[in-house]
Parts: C-alpha cells; structure tokens; sequence
C-alpha cells in the first residue's frame, strides 16, 4: 500500500492529478486491499464485499467533491483496484495448489499399497514408500534408478503395450505377473492401472497414467499348496491301484519311487545300497538324467552321475535339526556314512539340481539310500519331506540288506503308511460299497478304529444322508469311470454330526477294470452352521419386521374407531343434531375408555420390554378391586346375554400390601379377553386365598377365569405371550383387540412373583388361573391367622 501511494504521487507530481484526489483514491485503495483479504477467508467473505463497495463510493463521493474529476482519476480508482485484485488472485490460487500438492503428497505415499505415476512411453517417473519396500530397495531414488538401468520393474515391449492398452481403453484391471524383487527373491504382483489427467511434475516430466500394485505372492503360494494336495491324492489313488494290481516286488517298488516323483515334481529318483551301488531307479531318472537305460544302471558308482561338478565345500543339512555342515572332498567318504545315521541332506551342486540323500535303516542298520534330485527352484515342503520319510520307512519294510521283503503285508504297510502322511481323513471302497481301509486322520476324526470299519457299508458307518443318490452314482460310475465332489452329513461313533465335502472317484485293477473308489472329505460343519446362523437371523429380523408392521395395522385400527366414535359425537354436539345427550354419554365414555386402555397397554409394553417397568406397593383392599369388576363387566355381559357370576372368599383380609393398580390391570384384561371370545354361555370369576407356610405375613390371591367361548388351538396358545404375535389375527381382528393384552398379563403377573396358567380348547372354552403374592400389613398379620 505504501508503494501504491508512491505510485499515485508521482502520478500526481508528472500528470498534475489532484493530490487530494490522489491521498483518497490511495486511502481507498487501502479498504480495498483490506476488503479482498477478507474475502480470501470464507467466514469474511461478504463483510469484504461490503468495505470495497463502501469505499469504492466513498472515492467516488469525495473525489466529486474535489471538483476536479477527470479521465485519470477514473483511471486511478478503476485500474488499481483491478491490479490488486489480479495478484491477490494469483497468491491464492497458488497457495491452494501447494496446499492441494502437499496434500495429495502424503496421501500417495502413506497409502498401504504401491503407486507409481508413468510418461506416455513406459519410463517410471514417481513411486511411493510402499511400491519401494515391495520390491526391497532403500529409496525411491535408487529403485527408479533400477528402474531405468535394469528395466527390473517392467520389460520394454511389455511397456509398449501396456501403453497402447491405455490410449485405446483408458485402463486395465487386476493384471497379474512376477517380478525378480532387488534379493533376487520372485514376487507376484497384481496391477491396476488408469490414464490420468496429463500434468507435469517439478522435474518436467508429463505424467500420462498411474498404476497400484498389490503384493500376492502369498495368496499364489496358498492356491499352488491347495493344487499340490489334490494332485496328491490323485496320485495316492492310482499308487495304490498299481501296488494292488502288481504281480511282484520289484513292481511294487518301482511304483513307489515313480508316484513319488509325480508328488515332487517329477523328482529323479534312486535306491543304492551301502555301497552307494545303484538298486532300482526311477525311468525319469534313466532316460532325463543319465541318459541311460535302466539296465546300465544298475551296480553302478551313484557318484558317477555328479563327479565332474562336485568341488571342494559340499553342503549337508540335518533334515531334523536344520544345521549346515561345511565339507571338503576328502571327508565325502566318511561323511557319507555319518550322514546314513543321522539323516543329513546333501545338497551337492550338481549343474542346476538339488540332491538330498536320506538313509534306510533295518533293524537299527544302514542298508540303502534314497536319493532325490530336484531342480533349485522346486521347493520342498514339510508336507513333502513327511512323504519322503514315508517312503524310507516303508522301503525298510519292503527290502532288506540283499532285496525286497516279500508278501502282501509289507505292501499293505506301505500303503498305510503313505496314506497317513495326507492331512485329510481318506477311505476307500470295492466296487459293492464295503470298505477296505483308511487313514489316520479318517480315524481321529470319525473316532473309529480302521479294523472296526472293513466290511461294512456307508449307512453304517459314515452317511446318514443320500445313501440311495451315492448308491445310483456309484453304479453309473463304475461302468463310466470318473470323479465326483458332493456334500453330506457324517455321523461319528460318538454321535456327533457333522457336514463335509467329499472328493471321490473310481480306481482300477491290473486288466482296468473298476475295482472301487477313493475317497477324501473335509469338515466344513462350522462354515455351514455359520451360513445357517447367518440366514435364520435375517429370517428372524424379516419376521420381527413383519409382525411388528402387522401390530402397527392393528394398534391403527383400534385406534381409528374410538377416535371416530369421539369426532362423530363432538361433531354432532357442535351441531345440535340430538335432542338428548345423555344417550351419547356412554357410547363417548366407552370410546375414551377403549382408546386410553389401548395406549396404556401400548407404553406398558414399551417400557417392559426397555426394563423400565416397575412394581410399586400399596395397602388396598382386595375385596374392592373384585367388586369394581363386577361392576364394570356385568353390563358388558348383560348387552351380549352371557351370565357373568363372581365368587370371591370371605376370607379375605380387609387390607393387603401390594400394586393394586397393576393387579386390576391383570384382572381386568382376562375377564375382557373372557367376555370378547364368549357368543353364549357364562363367564365366572372365583377368588381365594392361599397362606404362605414359610413367611407369616405373605398370602397368594388365586383367581380362575371360566369362559364357555371359542377356545384356542394348543399349538397357538404360546403365541399369546409374545408381543407382536397373535394366535389368529384375523381372529382377533374380528373380536377387536391389539393382540398385546394376555402377553402383557402374564408377564406383570410373573413380575410381581406370581404364575400365570391357561387351559383351553377349541369350542371348549378356556380357563385361565393366577396366583400372586400379597403382604399383610403387620398390624393385621396375628388377627388375619385368628
């Protein structure tokens, strides 16, 4: 503002302006800075407004005052302005982009996911922290570095086409691929990517589309587990045909060892003994490896295969332990032997492979190996080194130190053992549906013995569902061969019932032929219970909805006709159109009654449900309460020819302590219930007392309702008790009535210590009888005994 007052005074000083002209238009100036500052901030804006409307016509007004307003006063007072309002513009459009930048700033780079910005041509040109840690670089500096040198984050053709694939469609969705992270470890990715807004960073740089990327390696990896242990048991399956199906030893042997195989991978596989000569191989092994046929194996040094790529420094790990033992070549020999004892892995370095050596034992005596080759990238598991231990012992079982055990008992074992080693309950069966044999985990899981289970069938043991469907299926499938999944529930040996899904298909003999089926099944009860828990509370909630829509029409309607039987009458007074009111005094006092009676119910219920009730005690006198109504409900009975009788004791104290309010509230809505559902016959009521043997000062008022009317079903008399629910709406539609009033009596009574009891039967009556509690004033307790 100073500056613009220089400014104005030069003017004045060259262009001979009025200087008085020249001290307002500077002084206005002022407000009007003043007044755009205000409306930079919202809660100012229009008091800002205002000043620079004040001030622009105080300059106008004084400066025509002066008597000297021409052209360039005009100017001063109409260009300034505008120039100060220009910057004050550009300064808050800029502090809103830096503060828009800064924004979007730590948003992008404390998102849990990896974003990167890219040019029209692929270059990666902005990425956050979390794309940096995926793939395990220190900064983004260095990762778009690698970027650039490498092309580690995408090849340059994949670039080009990702690019072509944006121009055209504007994005692309859940593109998965891997990706070598900066440790050399290999990653899956998942990628989205979308054209952006073209705009340039502070290097320059356009930037044409931005992309996220999501870390799924472990997702892969579980679905790969997933995969590996069906293709397990498809492999069981079919070992366990052949093994059955084989005619001798050696058969049997080799189709352990190619099974195994198929299970890791298409592991190279042989058998030497202690003298490391080879016994039996694998056909992957002679024809991939060696390049041999099998018969030139056989009493060859297994050394032979690897010699020319051993050097000094061979690795072995204790399969147990996990501990690394360095090597040189002169201890091979030695070492070898130490590692049959204590089961170690030597990985030799063997072109691009992986051998692991494990030892056999027989009667506490090293007698063979086993040795698996596997390429470096084939990883193996826990679950695959159990099989191979597996498949050690049983080797001990089938061979001794110069050939093969013999007989079926040994391959029986064998098979044992191998099924064990599956994590999932297994069974298997002949063609006619007898079992044959099981796993261990079948075993713990049913709690059933596997020699308890031979010979028997499905109904006996296991299904307790779709025996006929699994019968009919069986039979198509041992003329058809092929593979079934289906769920049923299970029933364990202690009676628990459980729900699985079952895998199973049909296996064949040696002349292939059906012999039976294997099967596998995993528990899902608890996601099934879930699923059902999950639908009968929405089942429960839509219900609740619906009664309580359907208790709404009612309570509308009950409503509806008391308060047009009051406006009618109001009406009609107003107009004087009966000679006699009196006639109407009762039809207005029993609508003013039935409407307020309807809302008590209503907030009682309310506030019984929300804990908000409460008993309070009184002293009153009983006989009252009985004779009140009588009183009330003996001209209801007259207008519809019903007898109305009540019998109450003379025994009665004079005075008893208790809520005289609520306990003619209960008694009320049972002789109305009794008298609205009775066309013809009587209602009577009966009264006694009950004395307390454990406490002097306690009674019990007892009260039996007997109606000859309509009845109720036995299987809708609770429906009676639960607010919102009716035995029969249309019914109770018919008689009037909000269907709260029983529910509301029994639960009072059961409020104040009492119970509550119906009997009734249709076109037979009902009986309903209540007992509750009363004290007796303790002036009164000795002369109400007497």
């Amino acid at each position: 503002m100073v500056i613009q007052f220089l400014i104005l005074f030069f003017l004045n000083y060259f262009n001979n302006i009025n200087i008085t002209v020249t001290m307002i238009n500077s002084l206005v100036l002022c407000f009007i800075l003043a007044s755009f500052v205000m409306m930079a901030f919202r809660r100012t804006f229009k008091f800002g407004i205002w000043i620079f409307i004040i001030a622009t016509v105080f300059s106008v007004f004084f400066i025509s005052l002066s008597g000297s307003f021409d052209i360039k006063d005009g100017i001063c007072l109409t260009v300034y302005p505008l120039i100060a309002l220009a910057i004050l513009v550009a300064h808050i459009t800029k502090r809103r982009i830096v503060f828009q930048n800064q924004l979007y700033g730590e948003l992008f780079e404390n998102v849990p996911i990896g974003i990167y910005q890219a040019s029209m041509v692929g270059e990666i040109i902005k990425v956050n922290k979390k794309m940096v840690s995926i793939f395990e670089y220190d900064s983004s500096e260095s990762f778009l570095k690698a970027c650039s040198r490498t092309e580690i984050f995408r090849p340059a053709l994949l670039m080009d086409q990702v690019a072509e694939i944006i121009r055209e469609k504007g994005f692309i969705n859940g593109f998965e691929r891997k990706v070598i992270t900066k440790s050399g470890r290999e990653i899956t990715l998942r990628e989205n990517i979308r054209r952006t807004i073209n705009y340039t960073l502070s290097k320059g740089k356009i930037v044409f589309y931005e992309g996220t990327i999501e870390d799924i390696s472990d997702l892969k990896e579980t679905e790969e587990q997933q995969s590996v242990i069906q293709n397990d048991l498809a492999v069981l399956s079919t070992s366990a045909i052949k093994i059955a199906a084989s005619e001798s030893n050696d058969e049997i042997l080799k189709v352990m060892l190619e099974q195994l195989s198929v299970i890791l991978n298409d592991a190279l596989i042989f058998v030497s003994d202690i003298n490391v000569d080879t016994l039996i191989s694998t056909v992957r092994f002679c024809s991939k490896r060696a390049d041999l046929k099998e018969s030139e194996i056989f009493g060859q040094d297994e050394r032979f295969l690897s010699k020319k790529y051993n050097v000094p420094g061979e690795v072995a790990q204790n399969l147990l332990t996990g501990e690394i033992i360095t090597l040189d070549t002169e201890q091979s020999r030695t070492i070898n032997e130490s590692i049959f004892d204590n089961n170690l892995s030597v990985l030799n370095k063997i072109s691009p492979a992986i051998n692991y050596l494990m030892s056999i034992t027989w009667n506490k005596k090293v007698f063979a190996i086993v040795c698996i080759i596997m390429t470096r990238d084939n990883k193996l598991s826990r679950k695959k080194m159990d099989v191979i231990e597996t498949l050690g012992r049983q080797i001990a079982v089938t061979m001794d130190r110069n050939g093969y055990m013999k007989g079926i008992k040994r391959q029986a074992e064998f098979i044992e053992l191998l099924n064990d080693t599956l994590p999932v309950p297994l069974f298997y069966r002949d063609r006619d549906g007898k079992f044959l044999g099981c796993n261990r985990y079948f075993e713990e899981f049913t709690g059933r013995k596997r020699e308890n289970l031979i010979g028997k069938y499905d109904a006996d043991i296991l299904f307790i569902e779709n025996t006929t469907q699994n019968e009919k299926w069986d039979k198509e499938s041992f003329q058809k061969g092929g593979k079934k999944v289906f769920d049923s529930k299970i029933r364990r040996a202690d009676g628990m019932i459980r729900t699985a899904t079952f895998f199973e298909s049909v296996y064949f003999n040696a002349s292939n032929a059906t012999y039976g089926t294997i099967a596998a099944f995993v528990d899902k009860t608890e996601e099934k219970e879930l699923v059902e828990r999950l639908s009968k509370a929405r089942a429960d909630a839509e219900a609740v909805a619906r009664l309580k829509s359907e208790f709404l029409t009612i309570v509308s309607h009950e409503m509806r006709t008391p308060l047009t039987t009051i406006l009618v009458i109001s009406e009609m007074m107003q107009k004087n159109s009966f000679n006699n009111i009196s006639e109407f005094k009762e039809i207005l006092a029993e609508a003013t009654e039935r409407l307020f009676e309807l809302i008590d119910n209503i907030i009682d219920a309310s506030l019984m449900q929300d804990g908000k009730f409460f008993i309070e005690e009184q002293q009153f006198c009983p006989q009252d309460v009985y004779n009140d109504l009588f009183n009330i409900f003996k001209n209801v009975a007259a207008n519809k020819n019903l007898k109305f009788t009540m019998d109450v004791s003379k025994d009665f104290p004079q005075m008893i302590l208790g809520d005289r309010y609520r306990f003619f509230q209960i008694l009320k809505q049972i002789i109305s219930n009794a008298i609205k559902f009775t066309h013809k016959g009587e209602v009577i009521v009966k009264a006694c007392m009950d004395r307390s043997e454990k406490e002097e000062s306690k009674i019990y008022l007892v009260t039996t309702v007997t109606d000859t009317g309509i009845g109720i079903p036995v299987e809708k008399q609770s429906s009676l008790f639960e607010f919102f629910n009716q035995a029969d709406g249309s019914l109770t539609r018919g008689f009037n009535g909000s269907g709260i009033g029983l529910a509301l009596a029994k639960r009072i009574t059961e409020l104040m210590d009492g119970w509550f009891k119906l009997y009734s039967k249709p076109d037979q009556g009902s009986n309903v009888t209540i007992s509750i509690p009363f004290r007796l004033p303790l002036n009164k307790v000795n002369k109400s005994y007497s």
